[in-house]
């Protein structure tokens, strides 16, 4: 009686197992940790990202030559150590402005190599700038992901919420103004980035 019930038992598990491997959960166990992480061959449905404009550069629409006509000639341009599109296929240029006082803070633009379109900008704001205060410039319609998730999916709950984990920085991510916020663990902000496209 014990060894048919053993057997219809391990008969369950093997038929559950073939079911859910049929059906291609995205998810699958964590390692060592009793979570569930994003199975990365099966990815959930990535989020609809609008590309936004930080002071009249738009991601994805602008150039080189607005960014210059705009701010002016960069303190330092030239290739980045690691690119931020590798998807893309093309080089990349870096371009950094700092010391304008006129503006929140120093800030890095990304433009393609070839294209000259503007792809990133990054905004390094002064550390006394809190999460409270983000939340009341660009509203609460965002998400959280931790520093090794990818911007472009929306977790089931909130990093912040999540048991202690080597997450830091935690982004805030605004899919619909085209940007994320960086942030540490004591709350103060990093740096504000805008993207033509999440990654």
């Amino acid at each position: 009686m014990r060894f048919a019930a053993t057997l219809v038992i391990a008969t369950f598990l093997a038929a559950s197992s073939l079911a859910l491997g049929c059906i291609g959960l995205p998810f699958k166990p964590g390692e060592g940790d009793g979570r569930f992480k994003w199975n990365n061959d099966n990815p959930v449905p990535q989020i609809k990202w609008e590309a936004g404009a930080y002071l009249g550069i738009r991601l994805g629409k602008s150039r080189l030559e607005d960014v210059v006509k705009k701010f002016g000639e960069p303190n330092w341009s030239g290739e980045p150590e690691e690119k931020t599109f590798e998807e893309d296929g093309e080089d990349e240029i870096l371009i950094q402005y700092m010391g304008k006082e006129e503006l929140e803070g120093p800030f890095d633009i990304i433009v393609g190599k070839d294209s000259k379109v503007v792809k990133a900008i990054t905004i390094y704001l002064p550390k006394s700038e809190k999460k409270k205060a983000i939340i009341s410039r660009f509203g609460d319609d965002f998400y959280e992901v931790a520093s090794w998730q990818s911007l472009c999916r929306k977790p089931s709950t909130d990093v912040s919420d999540d048991e202690p984990l080597s997450r830091y920085p935690i982004s805030m991510v605004y899919p619909k103004l085209g940007l994320y916020v960086s942030f540490r663990e004591d709350g103060s902000v990093i740096h504000i980035g805008y993207l033509y496209k999440c990654i």
